[in-house]
């Protein structure tokens, strides 16, 4: 496993011009997201190590979960044009917000249940969907569901999608989650 890590990592290292290229794109789409508290989100993600972070699984090198992020919505951009653009920005690049350091989110639980407690905290209104969609995306969503919230079962995708590029992901099962879901 450690070996496996140390692979991937050496493989996928972002480059520091290349990571300030991930973060001023995002800090670029957050701010185009005109809200309140959006302010205090960016200012939340720039003392945090949100774009230096990496994830645990999968994007295991530095600037992972930024790029993870950003990945999750150029996915998303393509695959749910109907959805609001606002909508595909929050729920993509901050699905994970919660994956970043910052001492003052230490030992609130949950990953998805973290992200949105952050996100509420620093005064971000979400609609409805842009919740469920954040506070649910590791949680497979029935049929039924995938249907009533289009945008979650869209974040829950990309999400997947974009994970399984990296070794130890689930590949057969973003295959078949893919055909269920018709996406």
């Amino acid at each position: 496993m450690a070996a496996q890590k140390k692979t991937q990592t050496d493989a996928a290292t972002l480059s520091a011009p290349r990571r300030e290229s991930v973060k001023d794109t995002i800090l670029a789409l957050l701010e185009s997201v005109h809200r309140p508290g959006m302010d205090t989100v960016i200012k939340m993600l720039q003392e945090s190590n949100f774009f230096t972070a990496q994830c645990n699984v999968h994007h295991v090198f530095v600037g992972g979960v930024a790029k993870h992020s950003l990945g999750v919505y150029q996915r998303m951009v393509k695959s749910c044009p109907d959805q609001p653009r606002d909508s595909i920005i929050v729920s993509a690049l901050l699905h994970d917000i919660c994956s970043a350091y910052h001492p003052h989110w230490l030992g609130i639980g949950g990953h998805g249940r973290r992200s949105t407690i952050i996100l509420s905290s620093c005064g971000l209104q979400l609609t409805d969907e842009e919740y469920r969609a954040i506070r649910y995306h590791q949680n497979m969503p029935t049929p039924w569901e995938a249907l009533r919230h289009p945008l979650r079962k869209a974040l829950i995708i990309a999400d997947l999608k974009d994970a399984q590029k990296y070794p130890g992901s689930r590949r057969v099962f973003v295959d078949w989650l893919t055909e269920l879901f018709d996406y």
